[in-house]
């Protein structure tokens, strides 16, 4: 079983130092709100569901640690107050270089989930590439087989998900930020696998795949990606 877990943070900040590279999806540079009221999982209860009860207990044996936070450049939808939180994993991202105030987050992320899992493998991809994105998912699913994938998607450092459900990576120059679906993750990863978006409007994720789901037959069963 997939679960999809959303951890909506809200932050203010501006930049213009990075372009959005979509032909479908535009990105206004004006402040975006959400209606959490338009969110209503109860449109899809008419439809068959699947099973989301474990019939074996399940592991979580490999992990993704996914950190987009281009230190030292803010989002272009995003507006900075003063004061404003800093800290990413207990670290000021300012105190130190950003290249090594990225790896040091990163090594704090790693650390607190080894607290609650110690035997799990952790596969870190700081700033990544959609290509990096699919070679460790492909990765972590061929190494654990069977069992399940944890992947912890950090989107402080880039714009909010889409209204399609996007969350948003680096080209390989580090100038333009590039959307990433959903479902071409989960594609990736398979199943079983949870996923945890700690990003601002992480909402719109979950309402643009409900919004996938609402299009499907009526009598499909709605794929275990919740």
């Amino acid at each position: 079983m997939t679960s999809l877990l959303s951890s909506t943070h809200f932050h203010l900040a501006h930049s213009n130092n990075l372009s959005v590279s979509s032909s479908d999806h535009t990105l206004a540079h004006s402040s975006i709100h959400v209606n959490s009221s338009s969110y209503n999982l109860s449109d899809t209860l008419d439809r068959p569901l699947l099973n989301w009860r474990l019939k074996e207990r399940t592991k979580t044996v490999s992990a993704g640690l996914l950190l987009c936070l281009h230190i030292g450049v803010d989002p272009p939808d995003i507006i900075k107050t003063n004061p404003c939180s800093k800290l990413e994993c207990w670290i000021d991202p300012t105190s130190m270089p950003p290249a090594k105030a990225l790896e040091a987050i990163g090594k704090n992320l790693q650390q607190q989930y080894e607290f609650w899992q110690p035997r799990a493998r952790y596969r870190p991809a700081l700033d990544p590439t959609i290509d990096d994105v699919k070679k460790l998912c492909v990765s972590l699913r061929k190494s654990s087989k069977d069992d399940r994938i944890l992947i912890h998607y950090n989107g402080h450092g880039v714009p909010r998900p889409t209204n399609n459900g996007e969350i948003w990576v680096f080209n390989k120059q580090y100038t333009q930020y590039i959307p990433l679906s959903i479902f071409d993750m989960h594609s990736w990863l398979c199943e079983p696998a949870i996923f945890i978006f700690d990003c601002s409007s992480a909402g719109n994720i979950l309402r643009a795949t409900q919004q996938s789901f609402d299009k499907l037959p009526k009598d499909e069963p709605i794929p275990n990606i919740f």
